[in-house]
């Protein structure tokens, strides 16, 4: 299965096996367990054997499908080796939503700029 964070909208790193995602839409961040960590540094192929299997009693397809469902990640036709990797280390399948910095992130000049406003603002603001 080839899957890979939505683009654009989505943008990921990886620190000491810990993914941490910003959902660019919304200003919503993700930090994922050391497991989940795992499977997204395998990404964009995903093994059939690995979706197959559990992990701190959850299937990898289950925790696989709630990112697709959140629109972190999506469908894509991509030339990619499955990932197999399987040395969990025990924490299970889970993240964090974390969405205080939510007004923050959504007035970073990551994104568009309103050419007579410039940036940052916020929707109505005078600058």
């Amino acid at each position: 299965m080839n899957l890979a964070w939505r683009s654009p909208g989505v943008v990921s790193d990886t620190v000491d096996g810990v993914t941490i995602a910003i959902d660019l839409d919304n200003g919503a961040y993700y930090q994922f367990s050391a497991d989940a960590s795992v499977i997204l540094e395998g990404l964009p192929g995903v093994d059939a054997t690995l979706l197959a299997s559990e992990v701190g009693g959850l299937s990898v397809q289950a925790f696989i499908d709630q990112l697709v469902d959140l629109g972190l990640l999506e469908m894509r036709s991509v030339d990619a080796d499955p990932s197999t990797l399987t040395e969990f280390v025990g924490d299970g399948l889970s993240f964090q939503t974390f969405t205080d910095l939510a007004h923050i992130l959504m007035l970073d000049p990551i994104h568009d700029v309103d050419r007579p406003m410039g940036w940052p603002h916020t929707d109505g603001a005078q600058t």
